[in-house]
Formats: structure tokens, C-alpha cells, sequence
């Protein structure tokens, strides 16, 4: 019987030292099983679980993919159904559809098992959920073992037959049923949370045992080719929020805000995600903001001076849900024309549009395309089927934020402002990052000064401007436990600390609020309500315009090189990630880095420019006191130290070239005095 938890991690940490004294460190990090990875809702086919034997032609009773491509696909059907507006064609092309294939995703998943024994249940509960549900991917799995139907990713059966765990009024009718079958297993009550008072699944997968395939519209009675059942869940962010809000279960949240380890081998002692270690609180970032108790009006200028929608959609300029930024609504039938269903409205199209901007293409270069369903219907690779999807996705970066440049006094400030949901970036935070980059020109287009700079050939940023990121890693207690040092770390698995977030927050941002959903800003302050943050640069003296843009890069140099040189499995034809043909990939990390290199090392997408005028205030040289430095005011503190430096011949009076001019001639002339005195009296 275990002991209180602190008191057993102390013990397993006292040996550790002892073993480290005299051998060297061996993986995994932390003891660990498949039973400390648990999570609540709908378990893997074993007796008495409530998911019902093969059905034929199933694959474990759940629909492949493939069969549903059938009726929703548009196969031959391209004059009735224009740009692949069909479920299935829209969907084929997402990371929800790849979200297994996904080579960053298997790589990731390969360290996470090495680090933390089982961890990889958790993890493909939401990636493989066909094969978790059917019982395929139990640690230590063999990929081979896979059926085609198990690498689909998150496909039509895993949503369609989700059921809502919080069962809210209205939810079909047998829900209540499928959820009390559950027994124990069934999720944690969430309660109460955000301004609206919604309601957070705790992102525990429920599966309806049955072939009952759920959606927003009635079919009507006559509709008879197969079970449905309307369900309004199908339209709201807790569907999303399933597999959206990630918590590890193998650590618990202290009073004092810290996380410890569980006693091993055994289920989190409370079952609820706010008791567990946050590695992702996407669905309650939107939880606690005001879109939750929206709609938000959200435009952008569109044809003739009119406003449209942000996000998209038919008519829609207001948002609320995941669903109406991510599948953006117009008007069109769900299924093949033949079958004579009515014209939606307010069609969902299946996009899932997102932030990822390279890893589809990579997917695309591994896999056979009808392994990986992104073939032309003639055995090809359908390239211009996934640039159309790439192409969402940067086009959603694009929409997802704004940007203001305002010069006040000798500073250029760049606000961003998130129209988002949730916090801008958002979502898988590892080795994603959002940077301003500012160019400051003087006379004849001269670069003065460059901030923010990237270099597309090396991938390297240089940290001189706002990066927007956040940075999980271990504090003492399991660095002690692990062998890694204190602070940020990539170590997903083991990481039980958050040690930097600056991400902006959404509309209806509190500290109070995103605390409580384990959300808050981590070295960086924010106030309630800021949904914006601004950077002031200093404007170079000679400068005369800036340029200023916010970029957005999907996988960092950084993180790809620790998958590279951590991701150690050996690549070849009996692992499911194999390098293609030419390649000189031996391992998986290898091959994931090859294709960020091939796929242009995640070229950053450029979400936001402004050009701008920017000129430096010569007169605002001090501070009271005559310290020196701008300080947006003009006092006599400015004067004293210009006739000071002038005097003295120092660089700082070096304010003008002949005939006044703005740029500096290293020479100290009645022009530098003129050009001071223009600017001080005309409060520049």
C-alpha cells in the first residue's frame, strides 16, 4: 500500500541518488504504467466494456473512413459539388485526418514512452482513437499490428458518435444510457467555469457503442441510410474541448500550486483535468473568454466597403464556438446530390483549419497517398489538394490577429491584437513561437536597423524583439527524479512546471478567470480584459520609415533538433515512419528533421505588416534629472544635455547633416542646433 505521496516520492528520489552516485542515469525518467495515464469515458475493447463486438464489414464497430467517403465524398461528383466542398474531401487534408501520420506527432510519441512508460496511451487516445478504442496501440504496441482503418487520425465514427459526457438538456435520448453504462469510467462532473457558466468536458473520449451516427440537422423520418440522432453538442466547443484540453494524470495540483507525482500504477486519485498538470488548456482559454458567453462580432473589410465575417461562413459576422471559426458555414448539401437531401444554410465545411503549415506536405512525401487518402483518385499524390490546405491555414494565421503601429515621441510601438478565441499562439505550444520583426529604413531605403531578424536559410531568430511562446519544464523536485536540469524542457511526459507564457489572451480576459482553469500568465502580466500587447522599439537615429510585421513559425529550429537527436527509433521498413526513397535518415528524428528541412524549415507565415513613417524625436534626449534616454516628454533636461554633448563633441548632438537634413554628417554645425530647436519647440 502506497504511502502519502510526498513521502514516497521522497524515498524513490533518496535511491535514485544513490544509483546515480554509481551508474549513469538509464531511461524511462519516472516510474510509470498504463494505469497512470488513465483517463475516465469510453475504455479499449475488453469484456464487459461498453463498446459492442465486430460488426461486419466494421472495423470494431467503428465505420472506416474510406466507407463514409461513399455518400460524403465527391468522387465524380465535382460539377455538383465545386472546390471539394464534400465532409470527406475537406477533411482528408487536416491534421485531424494525418493526426496519426503526423511524423512530429510520432516522434514526440516515441521520447514520451522512453521518458515516462505508458504515456503514450494518453496520447493516442486522441490521435489513433479508432485503434485505442478497438484495442490495437496498448503499450508496448507494434504498428505493424494496425489496421489501414487505425492511422485515419480523428475520422468521421470518432466524431460522429461522440457523445457529450456533461449530457445537457436536449442530447439524444439513449446518451444518458451510454453514459450510466460507464459506470466508474464515467468522466468527472466539470461544473460551473468561465463567464458564461459553460460547462468543460474533461476531455475523456465518449463512444456510443452503437452505429448511431450523431449531427446538428434532422434528417427527418424517412431517412434511412443509417441510425442518427440529432445532437446540438455536434455544434459547440465541447465537442473540441474532448481532445483539446490536455492534462498529464500522472502528477496532482498541491495547495501551493505545484504538481507532484502520483503513487505509480494507479489512476489520478480524482479523475478531474483541474487537478492534473495543464500541457495544453486550449478549450478553457475559450472557456474563460468572451466568446463563451458570445457571440463576438468579428470583421474584416470585404468587397465595396462592406464588412464580412473574420472567420468566414455564410452570412456570419458573429462567432462563439470552435466550429464557427474552424468550419466556416455555407450553403450546400451534406452528402451526394443523388441521394436528394435538402440544401443547409448553414453547411459546417470540415476544414479544421489551424496553425500547422508544413507538416501536411511532409505526410504527403511518407506516405503512399491511398494509405494516407491524399491520392487524386488515380494513385497520385494530390499536391493541389494539400496547397489548398496549407493555404487555409496560413489564411487563418492571417485572420487570427491585427496589428497597430503608433510612433510616440522617440519610440515606435507595434500592438497586436488577438481575434481569437483562445490565446494567440495557441494550442501544441512546443516549437511553436510568434515574433515582431521591425525594419527601421533611413533616406534612399537604407536598413538602418533590424529587429526580430530571421534567417530562412538557418532557421535562426534573433531574440532582439517581442517572441510571443511559453516554456513547460521540471523544477527541482523532478529534475532531482529525472536527471534533467532545472527549467524549460521538451520533455513532455515529465514536465510538471510552467516557466514562461507571454501568449495574449482572448476577448474577456481575466487573471481570475484563467487561473482558475490553469491558464495564467507565467512571467508576464497582462491586465483584465487585455486581449492586445504592445512592444516599444527605440527608433534608430536616421531613420525616416518602418516596416513592422508579426510572423508565425509552426516548428521551431529548436524543438526540431531535439526531436532529432532524441527521436532515436530506427526508421525503416518495420516502423511505421520510414524515410523515403534517397533519403539518408536512419532513425525517426532524422527523418521528421530531413522534412522540416525539405519543406523549407517551417517557413514562418507572415500574419500581420504595417508601413509606417517613423522618424526619432532629436529633441527628446533625457530624463528628469537630465539622465539620459528618451522619455516621451520635452523639458529643459532635454536642452542641457544636447548643448552638453554639442559642446563636447559627442555623437549624441550629431543630429543633421547640411541644409538640416535629418542624417547624421559627424560634424557638429550651427545645422545640428537649428534642427534640435525645430524639433524641441514643435513638441516632436
Amino acid at each position: 500500500m502506497w504511502m502519502d505521496k510526498r513521502a514516497g516520492v521522497a524515498l524513490v528520489l533518496a535511491g535514485l541518488v544513490a544509483a546515480c552516485a554509481a551508474v549513469a542515469f538509464a531511461q524511462p525518467l519516472v516510474p510509470s504504467g498504463v494505469q497512470d495515464f488513465y483517463f475516465r469515458g469510453s475504455q479499449p475493447l475488453t469484456p464487459g466494456a461498453p463498446l459492442p463486438p465486430p460488426l461486419e464489414g466494421e472495423a470494431e464497430g467503428l465505420v472506416e473512413a474510406g466507407s463514409c467517403k461513399l455518400c460524403h465524398g465527391n468522387q465524380g461528383f465535382e460539377e455538383q459539388w465545386p472546390d471539394s466542398n464534400s465532409p470527406y474531401e475537406r477533411w482528408r487534408y487536416s491534421m485531424m485526418a494525418q493526426a496519426y501520420r503526423d511524423p512530429v506527432f510520432q516522434a514526440q510519441l516515441h521520447i514520451a514512452e522512453k521518458d515516462a512508460v505508458g504515456s503514450s496511451d494518453a496520447c493516442l487516445r486522441c490521435h489513433a482513437p479508432v485503434a485505442w478504442q478497438s484495442n490495437r496501440v496498448a503499450p508496448p504496441y507494434d504498428p505493424a499490428d494496425l489496421f489501414p482503418t487505425d492511422t485515419d487520425g480523428v475520422s468521421c465514427s470518432i466524431c460522429h458518435r461522440s457523445v457529450d459526457p456533461d449530457n445537457k438538456p436536449g442530447a439524444p435520448v439513449p446518451d444518458l444510457e451510454i453514459l450510466q453504462a460507464l459506470g466508474s469510467n464515467r468522466p468527472v462532473a466539470s461544473g460551473a467555469l468561465g463567464p458564461a457558466g459553460k460547462a468543460a468536458s474533461q476531455g475523456h473520449l465518449v463512444i456510443d457503442p452503437k452505429d448511431r451516427r450523431r449531427g446538428p440537422f434532422d434528417l427527418g423520418p424517412a431517412f434511412g441510410y443509417h441510425q442518427w440522432e440529432q445532437s446540438q453538442w455536434h455544434r459547440e466547443s465541447g465537442l473540441c474541448i474532448t481532445c483539446h484540453d490536455i492534462s498529464n494524470p500522472v502528477f496532482s495540483k498541491q495547495v501551493d500550486g505545484s504538481y507532484t507525482l502520483n503513487a505509480p500504477n494507479q489512476p489520478h486519485p480524482t479523475g478531474n483535468k483541474y487537478d492534473m498538470y495543464p500541457l495544453d488548456r486550449l478549450g478553457s482559454e475559450w472557456m474563460a473568454s468572451a466568446f463563451a458567453s458570445g457571440p463576438v462580432t468579428q470583421t474584416i473589410p470585404g468587397p465595396g466597403g462592406t464588412l464580412v465575417g473574420r472567420f468566414g461562413g455564410v452570412d456570419r459576422v458573429s462567432y462563439a464556438s470552435c466550429q464557427d471559426c474552424h468550419m466556416p458555414t455555407l450553403v450546400n448539401t451534406g452528402c451526394l446530390p443523388i441521394f436528394g437531401q435538402p440544401i443547409r444554410q448553414d453547411y459546417p465545411q470540415h476544414n479544421f483549419q489551424g496553425g500547422n503549415t508544413w507538416v501536411i506536405r511532409a505526410v504527403g512525401d511518407l506516405f503512399d497517398p491511398l494509405d494516407s487518402n491524399l491520392d487524386d483518385y488515380a494513385g497520385n499524390l494530390d499536391v493541389q489538394g494539400i496547397d489548398e490546405a496549407v493555404e487555409r491555414n496560413k489564411e487563418m494565421l492571417r485572420r487570427a490577429s491585427d496589428l497597430e503601429v503608433k510612433v510616440i515621441g522617440s519610440r515606435l510601438r507595434a500592438r497586436i491584437i488577438n481575434e481569437s478565441g483562445h490565446r494567440l499562439p495557441g494550442g501544441f505550444s512546443e516549437g511553436t513561437a510568434m515574433w515582431v520583426n521591425v525594419k527601421f529604413f533611413g533616406p534612399g531605403n537604407t536598413l538602418v536597423q533590424e529587429r526580430g531578424a530571421y534567417n530562412p536559410a538557418t532557421a535562426e531568430l534573433t531574440r532582439d524583439s517581442k517572441v510571443y511562446e511559453a516554456k513547460q519544464g521540471v523544477d527541482a523536485t523532478m529534475a532531482l527524479l529525472t536527471g534533467l536540469p532545472v527549467g524549460p524542457s521538451f520533455h513532455l511526459d515529465v514536465n510538471n512546471k510552467m516557466f514562461f507564457d507571454n501568449r495574449i489572451p482572448p476577448r474577456g480576459f481575466s487573471n481570475a478567470g484563467f487561473a482558475q482553469v490553469q491558464a495564467a500568465p507565467v512571467g508576464y502580466v497582462y491586465a483584465d480584459g487585455q486581449h492586445w500587447d504592445d512592444t516599444l522599439f527605440d527608433i534608430p537615429a536616421g531613420t525616416v520609415r518602418a516596416e513592422v510585421r508579426v510572423f508565425y513559425q509552426t516548428t521551431t529550429k529548436e524543438y526540431i533538433e531535439w526531436l532529432r537527436d532524441n527521436a532515436d527509433k530506427p526508421a525503416n521498413s518495420t516502423t511505421y515512419i520510414k524515410p523515403p526513397a534517397g533519403s539518408s535518415a536512419t532513425t525517426l528524428g532524422q527523418v521528421v528533421h530531413e522534412q522540416w528541412v525539405k519543406w523549407g524549415r517551417s517557413t514562418p507565415v507572415e500574419m500581420d505588416v504595417a508601413l509606417t513613417a517613423a522618424r526619432r524625436c532629436a529633441a527628446d534626449m533625457a530624463g528628469p534629472g537630465q539622465s539620459l534616454g528618451a522619455d516621451g516628454e520635452l523639458t529643459a533636461d532635454d536642452i542641457i544635455v544636447f548643448l552638453n554633448f554639442f559642446f563636447a563633441s559627442g555623437a549624441l548632438a550629431d543630429i543633421a547633416g547640411p541644409g538640416q537634413t535629418t542624417v547624421p554628417d559627424g560634424e557638429f554645425t550651427a545645422d545640428d542646433i537649428i534642427v534640435f530647436l525645430n524639433g524641441f519647440f514643435a513638441g516632436c
